[in-house]
């Protein structure tokens, strides 16, 4: 049993579930009961953000000790029937369980059939059945580590829009008092809820229990004055009138809000119904795209079976904001009660994050909503805010968000509402607990960034030249938005070819995306991310500038900077989390072009000279030694007769880079370097039978000896 306090039982015994850890484990898997559940995220449920380095094994371990206790004959390393697993995630399996969630979302599954079918009578038996199952919090004996956690919260909202669908039910149904007890159960667990409260008096009033339903309006009064500064809205007020007027009492809400001693002394109150709409305005000339949009607005209108949450992630500049408002401007007129929008500062660089607090009370403000005092813990706060939009159909736009653990609070809890996200880093954990659409935005094709700088110039390309020339501008910007749009400004006033030959003439630093605007700056862009990394890591980044091939290993990595693997993780992890580095494949990590630029300018500000240096011939050496392991394998391989596979699959995954290091030694006159490197490659081009390549490499090769005398 999940609703309420945990309980395990086989048959008529119970069953005991463990130390508290274990409990929490088994808590999360029947939480998502009949779909999979990471390892990383039991870890991160366990132990937040500093896991032991056994994090892992000890999930494991725990679940092997849940399948026994429900199977004690069960081998030690064998799955059972009940908790399955796969790699690095387990599951529930629904079907050989019985768990009292599931039995819950069956009865209100039929009850809604029954109530869309006009049997209203059947659809609240089966309802109140539904509601009996649901004794108190899930997880009620883990509360206080559960309670805040996405998935359980996702589930008491769950609990509570039954309630809501049920006592509509009751009153239609004059059977006010068979709901009453879920409804009070639940509203204490809510007491910022005013539509929740709204719907206890009217059925307390019903049940002809009217001095209850006046000191229910009086108890939400104190709680929303003493802990958020407003008092009761207009809706909540509404009720109570109706309350008074059906018991035929000589009462205004007046009368009774005066005998209410906290609320003499409010200065604020929750106004009428405001339709926000704090969209910023849609880009002028936007182009491409067109995939992107289509996926996401077919989302947006598939009505999901929770809130439906888009997240877009990406490098800086790549044209998140961008994307996030044109959609927004797309689907708006769908959300008839208005928009919300607020940039988050989580990658600034300028100012601090926006914390939740003042973000809710942004939103409630702008919603009608304005707290006293400037009052209200997050907690409080958010149940108001949930509040407010549990009958609205909004659309929130969360902008430059620092992670899922800032927009959490700003999740409404009914699915009438879109939230789209924009952030540098991925909300993979939205996606896992909350179903949300994830999107990495990648850079636009060559023909879109052509299109979309097109679509903003007043005046056509001239000629074939300025054709070219804006294609080269696009491929010197690595075709990023941010820097395109920069120069797109120039190109009012300024010829294609002089922007072009400014690029080519700064090629080695980001001069050319700087004007007079501070806001408008290249740099400016990438250093709310650089900022954010601890020393250890921004020193990888700036060494990072030396790395001359199209991508980079974790291996390659930790040769760089002269320390082993495990060292090195937790900076890739920063660099990946700021989108300052990211993964263009498997265990394959990139750099954009203007970053690495930008990189380079930072390591010849801050660094020595001698550490670039020192990176560049530790890279050199890893390289070589790689190679030379490679050719060890290879030839080793072949002297046995057998097929290579490890040794030349690493150099053909590393070909491109190994090519890049040995013109990069080229440029820097390290010619022994070059010829050395070049002939350990010769068995992999004769075991490959790249002839031709062999020859291009050979002739590179010596042309650099005969340049060096």
């Amino acid at each position: 049993m999940l609703l309420g306090p945990l309980r395990v039982s086989r048959g008529t015994e119970g069953l005991d579930p463990g130390p508290r850890q274990r409990r929490l484990i088994l808590a999360m898997l029947l939480a998502r009961v009949g779909t999979w559940v990471s390892t990383p995220e039991l870890v991160e449920f366990l132990w937040g953000d500093n896991p032991p380095d056994s994090a892992a094994n000890t999930v494991h371990r725990y679940v092997g000790a849940l399948r026994r206790m429900v199977e004690p004959d069960l081998p030690k390393r064998a799955t059972g029937s009940w908790l399955l697993g796969e790699p690095g995630q387990y599951r529930v399996d629904a079907r050989a369980v019985s768990v009292d969630l599931l039995d819950f979302r069956a009865e209100i599954g039929k009850s809604r059939s029954a109530a869309a079918a006009g049997h209203r009578r059947e659809a609240l038996d089966r309802a109140v059945t539904a509601l009996e199952l649901w004794r108190d919090r899930c997880a009620a004996d883990l509360a206080e580590v559960v309670t805040d956690h996405p998935v359980f919260v996702a589930l008491e909202d769950e609990c509570t829009q039954a309630v809501r669908f049920a006592a509509r039910l009751a009153l239609a149904e004059g059977r006010a008092r068979d709901v009453l007890p879920a409804l009070q159960r639940s509203a204490g667990r809510h007491p910022s809820d005013q539509a929740l409260h709204g719907l206890l008096m009217s059925l307390l009033a019903a049940d002809g229990r009217t001095v209850e339903a006046i000191r229910a309006f009086q108890e939400v009064s104190h709680h929303l004055i003493d802990r958020l500064g407003v008092g009761p809205g207009a809706d909540l007020e509404a009720v109570l009138r109706n309350v008074l007027r059906q018991a035929g009492a000589g009462l205004e809400v007046g009368d009774v809000a005066e005998r209410n001693d906290a609320a003499t002394t409010r200065d604020t109150r929750t106004g009428p119904a405001i339709r926000p709409a704090q969209l910023p305005v849609d880009h002028a000339s936007f182009a491409g795209r067109q995939q992107e949009l289509r996926r996401l607005a077919a989302y947006a209108r598939s009505e999901p079976p929770s809130l439906p949450i888009i997240g877009i992630d990406g490098i800086p500049g790549v044209g998140k904001t961008t994307l996030a408002v044109h959609l927004a401007h797309r689907i708006s007129g769908e959300y008839t009660d208005g928009n919300l929008y607020l940039n988050l500062r989580g990658f600034d660089g300028r100012r601090p994050p926006v914390g939740p607090a003042e973000a809710l009370q942004a939103f409630l403000s702008a919603l009608g909503v304005v707290p006293a005092g400037g009052g209200g813990d997050v907690e409080a706060l958010a149940a108001l805010y949930r509040s407010v939009l549990a009958d609205r159909r909004v659309l929130i736009l969360l902008d430059n968000a620092d992670d899922a653990d800032q927009v959490r609070p700003l999740l409404p809890g009914n699915r009438n509402c879109l939230v789209v996200i924009t952030s540098r880093t991925r909300l993979s954990a939205l996606g896992v607990t909350s179903g949300a659409c994830l999107l990495t935005l990648d850079v636009p094709t060559a023909a879109e960034a052509r299109d979309a700088i097109r679509a903003g110039l007043t005046e056509g390309l001239a000629g074939d030249a300025d054709v070219e020339a804006l294609d080269e501008i696009i491929e010197r910007c690595g075709r990023l938005p941010v820097a395109l749009s920069l120069l797109a400004a120039r190109m009012y006033d300024t010829p294609l070819s002089d922007i072009l030959a400014d690029l080519r003439a700064k090629r080695h630093n980001l001069d050319v995306f700087t004007d007079a605007n501070l806001d408008n700056n290249l740099r400016a862009v990438f250093a709310g991310s650089y900022d954010r990394l601890s020393p250890e890591a921004a020193r990888l980044f700036r060494l990072l500038s030396v790395h001359p091939g199209p991508d980079v290993t974790e291996e390659a990595l930790a040769g760089l900077l002269g320390v082993d693997q495990i060292a090195v993780r937790p900076l890739l992890r920063e660099l990946m989390r700021t989108r300052l580095l990211t993964q263009n494949r498997p265990r394959r990590y990139q750099m954009h072009v203007l970053v690495t630029i930008y990189a380079a300018e930072l390591a010849a500000a801050i660094g020595p000279p001698e550490e670039a240096e020192a990176a560049r011939r530790r890279l050199y050496d890893f390289y070589q030694q790689s190679v030379d392991r490679a050719r060890d394998v290879i030839e080793g391989v072949r002297r046995a007769g057998d097929h290579d596979r490890s040794g030349a699959a690493w150099l053909v995954a590393e070909h491109d880079v190994l090519r890049a290091v040995i013109e990069d030694a080229a440029d820097r006159g390290e010619t022994p370097r070059v010829w050395r490197l070049t002939m350990s490659m010769q068995p992999f081009y004769q075991s490959y039978v790249w002839w031709r390549e062999w020859q291009k490499a050979a002739r590179f090769a010596l042309d650099v000896a005969a340049r060096a005398g």
